[in-house]
């Protein structure tokens, strides 16, 4: 099942179970450090159960992946629970977002993230763009061109 009907579909749930959910107290889990493979998206802290110290949270992978900005590299660092650097995001979706010319809008090109342009070329769009992989571990990460 796709389109439109999809969101519905997973929304509609929370709406029978919407006063069970809001009486449940929840405090976010401050995870010490958190990987997903298959998304190619990493977090770290530098303590668990807290927000006090520094955040980490980057995306790797490469420019071929669906709802790509060209932002592979990308990262937010916050301090004690307040944002240090952060990233601009995108405004609101449209149309030329999924068109043809999506990155000529700023917020799909990687000069607009907290990435480095280099030698005055951006990242690009395919395959061929350089990728960002993250191993599990020691949390380290390769960049390779291919």
């Amino acid at each position: 099942m796709g389109g439109r009907w999809y969101s519905f579909n997973r929304a509609l749930p929370e709406v029978f179970t919407w006063e069970e959910l809001s009486q449940i107290e929840a405090e976010p889990p401050y995870l010490r450090d958190a990987f997903m493979d298959g998304i190619q998206v990493m977090t770290a802290r530098e303590r668990s159960g807290s927000d006090l110290g520094l955040y980490l949270a980057a995306k790797g992978g490469h420019n071929s992946e669906s709802h790509n900005h060209n932002d592979i590299g990308n990262f937010i660092v916050f301090a004690n629970g307040q944002p240090m650097l952060i990233d601009a995001g995108v405004g609101t979706y449209t149309a030329a977002t999924f068109g043809a010319n999506r990155y000529s809008i700023w917020t799909m090109q990687s000069a607009y993230h907290n990435l480095p342009t280099v030698n005055g070329i951006m990242q690009q769009a395919g395959a061929s763009s350089p990728r960002v992989t993250f191993h599990i571990g020691a949390m380290t990460a390769s960049r390779s061109c291919p």
